[in-house]
């Protein structure tokens, strides 16, 4: 995986060299991913997609849907598995990294 981009610039111009003129739901002009608050670059699952550099673009104006997406994964993978990992998160056009998780537990009381 050494071809990988490596700054927002080069993950905006690899998305837009990939895609060219196809579009997929939703897609994002060039103007909207330069100016987006929040960036997300999202890759395909499974086996013949471990290559695939196709990354799908999705723009957000805070990091909420982001930690539902990670919530869901969390309490919902068994019933409905993900068909797409999110790739790289850029905010303002800088990396944004997961540096922690909490998980709060609560105990029931018997009967």
């Amino acid at each position: 995986m050494d071809d990988l981009p490596e700054n927002f610039i080069e993950y905006v111009q690899h998305h837009e060299r990939v895609w060219g003129q196809e579009n997929y739901k939703e897609r994002p002009s060039l103007a909207d991913i330069l100016n987006a608050e929040i960036v997300v670059f999202w890759q395909l699952l499974g086996p013949e997609n471990i290559q695939n550099r196709r990354y799908r673009v999705t723009l957000h104006d805070t990091l909420d849907s982001i930690e539902d997406y990670y919530t869901k994964l969390v309490f919902r993978s068994q019933i409905e598995p993900p068909r797409e990992r999110i790739h790289r998160i850029w905010r303002k056009q800088k990396r944004v990294r997961i540096t922690d998780v909490t998980v709060d537990f609560t105990f029931e009381e018997d009967d």
